[in-house]
């Protein structure tokens, strides 16, 4: 437990003062901004360069302003500035370079200010830095659909920043966004159309009722473990469904926490979040251990950062940025929980807050977890603490169009795995020599289209994906396919646009 309640206004800033200089690298705020690489920590570059831009007199640009009031929820407009200060001597000094913001901030002379456009412009080398991080995880949707624990390496990379972000990736999402595929006879073909969705044809994704409970966190380590003394631990927690749905959950205090045990939420507060989802679910939560403050300040913070998370997640929503809203959002939510555990590091001693996680879910997640009903999410910082969460809400549909399916081990299925791939008919599945073969109907152009699950070609191979579809010579129906095995081929038969049946065969090592 801290004995230190609140820091003054100059302990807060000669603690920037030594993060700016470097010399907190070995600490556990330095070793989590020092992840970042020429991009990284791009949010807090744009807030203290927009204090330092309100200091001498400039309005703030959009992003700027979004992150001021972040800054402005814990210290006063006068304070403000006085970061933006310490800052612009930090960059003075160093010669505009320093080791926790990135040189595209810190290169600009104050009457350039760095807008949500600019961002925009770097997204794509900010995600590529986000996702190498070992405290950033996209989940494998095949080891989620199975019910698979969180990977061990990512629990532990957590515990030496504080806090980790989880997104959910999208299975054969290069091969499916790859542009053209060749017919049987080795011709390019067109890409598929793009479906009214992607066209931005104002088509509304269903709406759910979600309901997520806290149930119990066990205790695998205490956070009294490292250094004596009893734990006292609650939880806290931002969502944002989209839409402006939202809410915040705080959690009553445990006290006297200890190893190895589990300790359950009240019957009266333990609903982490309930309301309606078109199928986006971003979670911001903390595992705390509680001292002799006052939380107001917190909650407060705690309120201007729900407004720019929600700000940025409509940012990334954003139909031409140009890439998948998973890493978009893994990597926006990797910026603003640095944000964020720098302000409350700037305030009391950081040991109070033991970890933090950014957990984002779509539709295809949401469904996983509403078809299994609970999951288990780590929290390894100063403590480690196994968190159980229970779905409680309506069952959530897969995405409409979305190919699925799911894998039996011993006597169990597994929840079903969305594919990238659309189709306006039920597919056919087939087990031909050694693989499982695949038949679609694309719903863009009727053609009907072939993929088989293949080992990865190189060194160690990897988990099977499905192949890059392929149209079967120029086939079109209206009508679901057929598929077969038997006398050493592949079968598949099909309603022809004219009414007529046709079937051809497959061999390996041939075409159809």
């Amino acid at each position: 437990m801290s004995d230190q309640v609140k820091s003054t206004e100059q302990e807060r800033l000669e603690r920037l003062r030594a993060l700016l200089s470097g010399a907190r690298s070995k600490d556990r705020l330095g070793r989590a901004l020092g992840q970042g690489g020429e991009f990284g920590n791009v949010l807090l570059g744009a807030m203290l360069h927009g204090a330092d831009r309100l200091r001498q007199g400039h309005t703030p640009t959009d992003l700027e302003q979004l992150m001021l009031n972040a800054l402005r929820a814990v210290v006063s407009d006068a304070e403000a500035r006085q970061w933006g200060r310490v800052y612009r001597e930090a960059v003075t000094a160093q010669g505009g370079r320093l080791p926790v913001v990135p040189e595209t901030i810190t290169s600009r002379p104050v009457a350039q200010g760095y807008t949500m456009a600019n961002l925009k412009q770097n997204l794509t080398n900010l995600v590529a830095e986000a996702l190498v991080a070992p405290n950033v995880q996209i989940v494998d949707p095949q080891v989620a659909a199975a019910g698979g624990e969180e990977d061990p390496a990512f629990v532990e990379a957590m515990r030496q920043t504080g806090f980790a972000v989880t997104a959910f990736a999208r299975p054969s999402a290069s091969r499916a966004a790859a542009g053209t595929a060749e017919d049987d006879s080795g011709q390019a073909q067109e890409a598929p159309a793009e479906t009214q969705a992607e066209q931005g044809s104002g088509l509304v994704a269903p709406s759910f009722r979600l309901k997520l409970e806290l149930e119990n966190f066990y205790v695998r380590r205490a956070v009294g473990d490292q250094g004596g003394g009893r734990d006292e631990i609650y939880w806290t927690a931002a969502v944002a469904a989209g839409d402006n749905t939202g809410g915040k959950f705080i959690s009553e205090e445990f006290g006297a926490v200890k190893k190895d045990q589990t300790r359950s939420f009240s019957s009266a507060n333990k609903t982490l979040f309930e309301g309606q989802s078109s199928g986006f679910l971003g979670l911001s939560i903390q595992c705390w251990e509680a001292d002799q403050s006052n939380d107001a300040w917190w909650a407060e913070l705690r309120k201007r950062l729900d407004a720019a998370v929600i700000i940025i997640d409509a940012f990334m929503m954003i139909g031409d940025i140009g890439l998948g809203v998973v890493p978009l959002w893994a990597s926006m939510s990797w910026e603003v929980a640095k944000v964020f555990i720098t302000l409350i590091d700037s305030f009391r001693n950081y040991d109070d807050l033991s970890c933090q996680r950014s957990i984002g879910l779509d539709q295809q997640d949401l469904a996983v977890l509403a078809y299994y009903g609970r999951t288990n999410w780590h929290f390894n910082g100063d403590g480690h603490h196994e968190l159980r969460v229970k779905y409680a809400g309506d069952p959530v549909p897969f995405p409409v169009g979305t190919l699925r399916y799911a894998v039996r081990t011993g006597s169990t299925w597994g929840a079903p795995i969305a594919l990238d791939f659309e189709s306006m008919t039920p597919p056919a599945l087939a087990s031909y020599n050694g693989m499982l073969h695949a038949v679609f109907v694309r719903p863009s152009d009727k053609a009907v289209m072939w993929t088989r699950l293949e080992t990865p070609v190189g060194v160690g191979g990897g988990s099977p994906v499905w192949s890059k579809p392929v149209r079967i010579g120029r086939d079109a129906t209206l009508y679901a396919p057929a598929l077969a095995a038997g006398h050493g081929r592949l079968f598949y038969a099909v309603t022809g646009m004219d009414g007529g049946t046709y079937w051809r065969t497959y061999a390996a090592g041939a075409w159809w």
